[in-house]
């Protein structure tokens, strides 16, 4: 009985490995799913390139008070308070904060002024006093020298002449101790009539430049804090257009390249200006290079926020070109680098994603031609290839 046992256990034992074998080698790693577009022709005329981008001020300006307070009152338009979208001239008073305080601190400091001034004015005429007797007493301090010299005067009578002038020397140097302590004062009272009359300006917000407001935080009666930003102008003179492109457009773009920008809301009117600015690095999250292009707008017909046609210029003819879209391309991790994609082919009924390396030509928009390296009608994956490998089977899914 327990051998019999015993023989059981041992062939559980060695059933138990071959039986996980059986079962790991029937698991099948699920096929990735992707999307595939073909690759097709397109018609690149005069070398131009599409994208969308958005209005943007070329110069925009926060606003805000450099002391905290109540605001007491904001410009007003037509009888209301400013509102966005208006436009402001340079100078122009965009709000008040109530200066009661300053106002009281003004007057504190024009009479201590006034009694510095009144306690100077005594001062001096106290001074001028003392000068007019001083000289004199020099007089017979000199006259009693003489007669001293000439044995003509006794000697207690000159310590007494002597004294008296240096007692008035030293009331005059009093004098002008206490005529310096007034002249303190009063520069004193000076500088809190000019600190109080900065604040005073301080509690007026001026716009600095003209242009149109673009956002109102503060409201009469509210609180503001210094620094705390409650106008935004923004110069639409000129305006700004913001867009994005991918790393082999960016290497193709330089400053100063001409432009077209076409508006819906704007029919019939062509906007002309020249790139002034790209990005020199790309953005972590979508992979695009920001650009800037200045656009003269002297009627202020483009406004910020609005999204415009943008077209680029070349100089090559019409002509037709293969492309693919551009999320179809991907950069390679390898070290010489370069750029590849993934072509479909049907095997057996599978489908199989191989690797192709391509050079890339120039971009049309959200489309990139491939002069050489696929054929026309070729399926290329367009979304799941930094999920897959090559040769690698896939599912392809709508």
């Amino acid at each position: 009985m327990t051998l019999m046992y015993r023989c059981s256990i041992l062939c559980l034992l060695c059933a138990l490995p071959a039986a996980g074998c059986r079962k790991a080698a029937s698991y099948e790693k699920p096929l990735t799913p992707v999307k595939i577009k073909a690759v097709e022709q397109q018609a690149f005329s005069g070398g131009t390139v599409r994208y969308s981008a958005n209005i943007q001020p070329n110069q925009q300006i926060d606003l805000a008070f450099k002391i905290g307070g109540i605001v007491r009152d904001v410009m007003t338009v037509r009888g209301q308070a400013v509102q966005e979208g208006e436009w402001i001239e340079k100078g122009a008073v965009l709000a008040r904060l109530r200066d009661d305080e300053i106002g009281a601190r003004v007057k504190q400091a024009n009479a201590l002024l006034a009694e510095a001034s009144a306690a100077q004015t005594t001062v001096r005429a106290q001074l001028a006093e003392a000068q007019v007797a001083q000289d004199q007493l020099k007089r017979e301090l000199e006259r009693a020298t003489r007669l001293l010299e000439a044995d003509a005067l006794i000697k207690p009578d000159f310590e007494s002449v002597k004294a008296r002038f240096e007692m008035g020397q030293a009331r005059i140097e009093s004098i002008k101790s206490q005529l310096s302590m007034t002249q303190a004062k009063a520069d004193g009272a000076r500088a809190g009539i000019e600190e109080a009359e900065s604040a005073r300006s301080d509690c007026e917000l001026r716009a600095p430049i003209s242009g149109v407001l673009l956002r109102r935080t503060i409201e009469p009666g509210g609180f503001v804090a210094p620094g705390a930003p409650a106008f935004t102008l923004g110069d639409l003179f000129s305006i700004k257009a913001v867009f994005g492109v991918p790393d082999v457009a960016a290497m193709q773009l330089k400053p100063g390249t001409a432009l077209t920008v076409a508006s819906e809301a704007i029919r019939d009117i062509e906007f002309r200006g020249r790139l002034t600015r790209i990005a020199p690095a790309a953005d972590a999250r979508t992979r695009v290079f920001d650009v800037e292009a200045v656009i003269p707008n002297p009627r202020r017909l483009l406004r910020a926020g609005m999204v415009v046609s943008l077209q680029l210029s070349g100089e090559r003819p019409t002509e037709s070109v293969t492309v693919v879209p551009l999320n179809a391309l991907f950069q390679l991790k390898e070290k010489d680098g370069g750029y590849a994609l993934f072509v479909l082919a049907e095997k057996d009924g599978k489908s199989i994603a191989h690797l192709r390396r391509v050079s890339p030509g120039r971009t049309l928009g959200n489309l990139i031609e491939i002069p050489s390296g696929v054929a026309l009608g070729e399926q290329v994956v367009v979304s799941g290839a930094t999920l897959i490998s090559d040769n690698e089977q896939v599912r392809i899914v709508q």
